[in-house]
């Protein structure tokens, strides 16, 4: 972890530099990052379907969908785990 607080460099939202604040003076807040088409390269629902293929495992989670969308994500996840070291990160998100 980086000590201190993140601030603009130059006036352009593109460019941050850590500042001189101390970390314990410092607020420190989760980040939260939208998965599907941000910080991936691809949606991970789409990943799962291809991990699933087509077949058993499919129709099973298929049937998840009379339960909801949250519901069928969830029995994909679960029928087909994705590890996230085999996931297509956008690179410049974790420089």
């Amino acid at each position: 972890m980086v000590a201190g607080a993140l601030s603009l460099a130059k006036g352009r939202p593109d460019e941050v530099e850590p500042s001189a604040v101390p970390l314990t003076n410092a607020v420190c807040l989760p980040l939260c990052v939208d998965l599907d088409g941000t910080l991936l390269r691809t949606n991970i629902l789409v990943e799962g379907l291809v991990r699933l293929g087509l077949g058993r495992r499919l129709a099973q989670a298929a049937l998840a969908l009379a339960r909801g969308r949250a519901a069928f994500k969830a029995a994909v996840a679960e029928r087909a785990p994705v590890h996230r070291s085999r996931l297509p990160y956008h690179q410049s998100l974790l420089a």
